[in-house]
């Protein structure tokens, strides 16, 4: 699996768009592509998705205390 990070300024212009790029890329490549949008602002990358709010980064955090496992991690993801 791939993780893509990329981190801007807020409010600029082009980081959702060259996310989605990046990770389409690393998917042609590889098994896997996970995606996190932490914007502390909420993000727009799930909405123009069509995707629910929860679950998600949110209930990620709140259900999770010390490691992290892949099952508990792909329980809280969304396919995009």
């Amino acid at each position: 699996m791939s993780l893509v990070v990329l981190s801007s300024a807020s409010g600029s212009p082009g980081v959702t768009t060259l996310t989605v790029v990046a990770a389409r890329l690393a998917a042609a490549r590889t098994r896997g592509v996970l995606v996190v949008e932490a914007d502390a602002a909420g993000g727009s990358m799930a909405a123009y998705a069509g995707c629910r709010f929860s679950p998600g980064l949110v209930s990620l955090a709140a259900q999770t205390w010390g490691d992290l496992d892949t099952e508990t991690l792909d329980t809280h993801a969304q396919e995009l």
